[in-house]
């Protein structure tokens, strides 16, 4: 009998092991995370981002009503906004940038980014992942979280 209760705690101890290396992906939050872009445009064949420069987001607010705040580097330029979510539907709106001029593949991939932004129509996060569709769904912003 000795024997069977030892069989007995060993498979309960296995199995509670067993469940504890089965860990959940936990979703990076849209705001309060610097998110860099990585890709953009068509999700079959999207274009990769400049891999020289770092476009960022940041969404962030300061309370739980009106909107928050969408600020970011767009490869030559900062940028500023508004944002607003509902479920998994994202708004932006009243974007701005300063002015700086800088290379030409840069600045094209700078107007894209911005307009693509503006267009933004929802969200989903997977991870570390944020993708932000835009253009109806068509085209993809994709995001990897910056590591701290």
């Amino acid at each position: 009998m000795r024997n069977g209760w030892f069989v007995i705690l060993v498979l309960i101890i296995g199995i509670t092991m067993l469940g504890t290396g089965c860990a959940t992906v936990t979703n990076e939050p849209l705001e309060g995370t610097t998110w860099v872009l990585v890709s953009y445009g068509d999700p079959s064949g999207p274009q990769a981002a400049l891999e020289d420069v770092e476009v960022t987001a940041v969404f962030s607010r300061e309370s739980d009503t009106g909107p928050g705040e969408l600020n970011g580097f767009a490869g030559c330029n900062t940028y500023f906004g508004s944002f607003e979510t509902d479920g998994n539907k994202l708004t932006i709106g009243d974007m701005g940038s300063t002015m700086m001029a800088c290379e030409e593949a840069i600045m094209d991939q700078e107007a894209q980014y911005l307009s693509a932004l503006a267009a933004a129509d929802s969200y989903s996060i997977q991870g570390n992942q944020l993708e932000i569709s835009y253009d109806g769904g068509v085209q993809v912003l994709n995001f990897v979280a910056k590591s701290a």
